[in-house]
């Protein structure tokens, strides 16, 4: 995987899914039979608040790169709340399957950060033979922990009164409740918060993992690396970060950039 030229492209299309108009936008378009990362948000997460970070990561590593908004997220079209409570495994079952082939991607990188990450691992979990490469995750959860519930249980008593969600506003718009409650009423619940779990789909991952976990997470513990390190059926990495929180391609991207681009050129996507 060469640095090559490449087509930047600052246009947002939509793509009808399910009834869903989902948002998305190639940041650099692929050429012929070129891999493509496709990037998956967290909770409260956006296409566009991935920033300039795709963009880098593709000329980083040679390869397009894809980015989109879920639907009830950003500028997709709003979903009914209360969201199921399975759903990244519907998003990484059936709706992630479903825009891969309807963009015409054959060949591809997924990188997850938070619940994108672990819908990454049930998308490769449920698909074993399907045509992702390999993945790179940012802080995923495969159970819920005591950690996660009060640090969102935080989040959800700061909302109001905080700066939250003036800056969520800005990416969400008329989706902003959609997005945050959605998201932090499904959390929060008792019954999601004991029996969530995706380990049945860990053990059956078989692409190339690569996964970053900062040592001063919020939301999560070394023990979600544990749980995926000692089922995965693939290759695995684990880079913890010093000095680093819940989003580590904000707070340490030199890091993560320098180690997915050589995770990849190893592979050759």
């Amino acid at each position: 995987m060469m640095k090559q030229d490449f087509d930047l492209v600052d246009e947002t299309k939509y793509l009808n899914i399910d009834g869903k108009n989902i948002e998305y936008q190639w940041v650099i378009e692929p050429k012929q039979d070129q891999g493509v990362i496709v990037f998956l948000h967290e909770g409260l997460g956006c296409k566009d608040m991935w920033k300039g970070f795709p963009k880098k990561m593709a000329q980083q590593t040679g390869l397009a790169a894809l980015t989109y908004s879920r639907a009830g997220y950003g500028l997709s079209s709003s979903i009914q709340l209360p969201r199921n409570q399975n759903y990244m495994q519907d998003e990484g079952i059936d709706v992630l399957p479903k825009l891969l082939s309807a963009l015409g991607i054959k060949k591809s990188v997924l990188f997850g950060h938070s619940d994108g990450g672990s819908i990454a691992l049930i998308n490769t979990g449920a698909h074993p033979n399907s045509s992702v490469q390999a993945i790179i995750l940012e802080a995923p959860h495969v159970f819920i922990e005591k950690k996660t519930v009060d640090s969102i249980t935080q989040v959800a008593k700061n909302y109001q009164n905080s700066h939250l969600k003036k800056a969520l506003s800005k990416y969400h718009g008329d989706n902003l409740d959609c997005a945050f409650y959605g998201f932090v009423d499904t959390w929060l619940n008792p019954v999601y918060a004991k029996n969530w779990n995706i380990e049945g789909y860990v053990k059956n991952v078989n692409v190339p993992t690569l996964l970053f976990q900062g040592d001063n997470d919020e939301f999560g513990t070394s023990e979600q690396v544990n749980r995926i390190q000692t089922q995965i059926k693939g290759k695995f990495e684990a880079v913890m970060i010093e000095n680093c929180g819940h989003v580590p391609h904000v707070e340490q991207p030199d890091i993560v950039l320098k180690r997915s681009t050589d995770f990849l050129k190893r592979l050759a996507v």
